[in-house]
């Protein structure tokens, strides 16, 4: 075999490992896609959005229960509206994006990582990205967080490409399509981060870029935000100028300014004390693999795992995503999860590393490492083991003991000195702990926190569900998921007095309504005596209100009295 057969035949096998590796971590999220109901809040929304757009024909302006909803720009939400006309409207579909996001993600993280190192790590680096805590989740969640990843995971790639001079004409065109899709995904978010990762870059390099990089950088900016007007400027004047003022200066200035939603603290002591925010985060959502994080950062500064540019790039990228972050007023776990590809490629190059020769080991802070994660673990277990019976979940006690026996036999064989197979087993373990988490312990937390189907249902039994539908003024939004009604026909909202409701329910000659006990008990005597049927009750704890338990009446409302 010639030496030109033995590279393409490498090639051949390096391709085969890499689509392995996406469709594996595809297949594994397409499984639990399906497994829980759509969580409030940002869940049920973007996807209510999604079925409106498809129903409505309207692609241009995003709308929510028949009002603009200019929280985010469409591209998710286009998505989303092509997977439910292939799905249907149910959870897999509107998940789907979210899956596809993070194998595009895997992708472009294995092309970084594999221009930086070699093939293993960057193998290496797209598994430990497919099995972090928060790449799972937010893999398969009805949210936009790994398309956005997607896209500035590309853009980096399309940097590196351009930097090396490989193929300029084509990396630049790479580079305008991740710079508009992530514009299109959250508006200057993704640019924001690539941006000053970029600039940082080049001050720790000391090199200045060349004329034709910046060209390049500038152009693909300029044409990318050519196209995004293109959406932005009809969608605007369509909104009545709700997508500028609301979807601009609201959701994108306004959260880094003050903090959206009671997502974060409020006043000068509330921002100082929650500037720490996003380590626990960055800990927890690396889990497994942060058990390794302070060695690899550690050997990073140190110069042991790459130098030059590469190291430069592998600093700034995820330090300057967790300041810009980290200073924003609104402060969100999935905000700093475009770092996570970066953590992946250092975690993996520290493991390919240290059994180099010239790796200096660090043995203290590597036992510090394995106490701390130890003890995460430990409370994950004392958690599930709380959940398990607080709700007579048995589930959640089965997952405690896995969690415990794996955790036990990971830090063993890393003890033993036998990191790789630790490895392997920790990559062996994840599956099934996160299909016994979603397909067996959360509905049970379902059972006690979400109350939409079973509302639906009740209103849909007793044959009502033509008839107009009012709430309070919580108005889930998986209630308006689970009603499923058309665009011009939205859920209705009660004024909060007991009064006021019923003057606005007189004008109805029959309605339903979904409202909490106390709204209700007004609304009972502010209407004429039996014109107010009970459905249903259902006791519930609201996950977005600090979990407090309420019970939510479902009735009818005719004017004339009961049938």
């Amino acid at each position: 075999m010639t030496q030109t057969q033995v590279g393409r035949h490498a090639d051949f096998r390096e391709a085969a490992t890499v689509i392995a590796i996406v469709a594996l971590a595809g297949l594994f999220l397409a499984a639990l896609a399906p497994a829980m109901q759509l969580w409030d809040r940002d869940e049920p929304f973007y996807a209510r959005v999604a079925v409106e757009m498809l129903r409505s024909g309207n692609w241009d302006v995003p709308t929510f229960n028949g009002d603009v909803f200019p929280d985010k720009p469409p591209l998710v939400y286009w998505m989303m509206a092509v997977a439910i006309r292939l799905f249907g409207e149910n959870e897999f579909a509107v998940r789907l994006p979210a899956i596809l996001g993070l194998m595009a993600s895997l992708v472009f993280t294995w092309a970084i990582a594999r221009r930086m190192f070699d093939a293993r790590t960057a193998r290496w680096s797209m598994i430990i990205l497919a099995t972090s805590l928060m790449a799972v989740y937010l893999g398969a969640a009805a949210m936009l967080d790994t398309v956005l990843l997607a896209t500035i995971a590309m853009a980096f790639w399309a940097w590196l490409g351009l930097k090396d001079g490989d193929r300029a004409l084509f990396h630049s065109a790479m580079l305008m399509v991740a710079f508009t899709l992530s514009l299109l995904a959250k508006g200057p978010v993704g640019p924001a981060v690539v941006g000053s990762a970029v600039v940082v870059t080049w001050a720790i390099g000391l090199r200045w870029p060349r004329p034709g990089e910046l060209l390049a950088l500038a152009l693909a900016g300029l044409v990318a935000i050519a196209i995004f007007l293109a959406w932005a400027i009809p969608a605007n004047s369509q909104s009545g100028g709700v997508m500028l003022s609301d979807g601009f200066w609201v959701h994108i200035v306004g959260r880094a300014l003050a903090p959206m939603q009671g997502h974060g603290g409020s006043g000068l002591s509330g921002y100082l004390s929650n500037l720490p925010f996003y380590v626990p985060v960055v800990i927890i959502g690396l889990m497994p693999w942060v058990i390794d994080l302070p060695q690899a950062l550690v050997a990073l500064s140190r110069g042991q795992l790459t130098t030059g540019r590469d190291r430069a790039l592998l600093i700034a990228w995820p330090a300057t995503t967790f300041l810009l972050f980290t200073l924003a007023a609104t402060k969100l776990p999935h905000y700093v999860f475009p770092l996570f590809p970066a953590a992946a490629i250092v975690l993996a190059a520290y493991h390919a590393t240290r059994s180099s020769a010239d790796f200096r080991d660090m043995p203290r802070l590597r036992r510090a490492g394995e106490i701390a994660y130890a003890l995460l673990q430990a409370g994950a277990v004392l958690g599930l083991l709380a959940l398990a019976w607080f709700l007579a979940a048995p589930g959640a006690a089965v997952l405690a003991a896995l969690l415990a026996a794996t955790t036990a036999i990971f830090l063993k064989l890393r003890r033993d000195g036998r990191l790789s197979l630790a490895h392997c087993f920790a990559i062996a373990a994840i599956p099934p702990f996160f299909l016994l988490a979603y397909w067996f312990v959360a509905p049970a937390v379902e059972a006690r926190t979400k109350i939409a189907p079973a509302v639906v249902r009740a209103i849909e039994d007793a044959g009502y569900g033509h008839l107009p539908v009012f709430s309070d003024d919580t108005l889930e939004p998986s209630l308006v998921f689970e009603l499923s009604r058309d665009p011009d026909d939205p859920v209705r909202v009660l004024p909060l007095a007991g009064e006021a409701a019923g003057a606005v329910l007189a004008r109805q000659a029959d309605a339903v309504i979904v409202v909490a006990r106390p709204l209700y008990d007004e609304i009972a005597k502010a209407v004429p005596e039996g014109s107010l049927q009970i459905l249903s009750r259902h006791t519930a704890f609201d996950i977005n209100k600090a979990g407090r338990e309420g019970v939510t009446i479902v009735a009818r409302f005719a004017a004339t009295g009961r049938d």
